[in-house]
């Protein structure tokens, strides 16, 4: 189930006390009613919230009130997919910050080692490959006509690449040792 939220406003002002209604509220597929509607509650300042599971493509218009002054005050045209609550429901059990460094067995004060000198993995460990763009944004580094290379904070060159550009073509190859 996924809660939305819609605001009124007369003339720029937050219209409050209002009970909102729905216009109309139809399913894509066949264009008949949905049923049940859902009802609104007001939250402050103009803002108003109702919850819905759609299980299938939904259309609608929300009436505000006759209370407001235009009809771009009034209706506000609405758009829900099979996919919100899914979506409401992926959002909501995201992990904590405490829960991802669990699962990664970290804590908040662990460092990671500087890679060696040596060819980088192709399915490196998640600290390996962060290191690598680490010290690569970090560390010292070169380029040449022919070769980039990245350093150790020690100025050791830990990888290198050949590079070439012939005028239509820059190439860069796969990482090597930096020895």
């Amino acid at each position: 189930m996924a809660t939305y939220k819609t605001y009124f406003a007369d003339a720029g002002v937050a219209s409050t006390g209002l009970t909102p209604v729905w216009g109309s509220l139809t399913k894509v597929s066949d264009g008949t009613a949905f049923t049940p509607q859902p009802t609104f509650t007001e939250l402050a300042g103009g803002w108003y919230k109702f919850t819905l599971s759609p299980s299938e493509d939904l259309v609608g218009v929300i009436d505000g009130s006759a209370t407001l002054t235009t009809d771009s005050d009034r209706y506000v045209p609405v758009d829900f997919t099979a996919l919100d609550g899914a979506l409401d429901a992926a959002v909501s059990s995201r992990s904590t910050l405490a829960e991802l460094r669990t699962a990664l067995g970290v804590s908040a004060t662990d460092t990671i080692a500087e890679l060696a000198q040596g060819i980088p993995d192709a399915e490196p460990s998640l600290a390996d490959a962060v290191m690598l763009l680490y010290m690569a944004l970090r560390n010292k580094a070169t380029a040449t006509n022919s070769e980039k290379a990245i350093y150790a904070d020690d100025g050791t060159k830990i990888a290198k690449k050949s590079i070439a550009d012939d005028g239509t073509t820059y190439t860069e190859d796969e990482m090597a040792s930096g020895a």
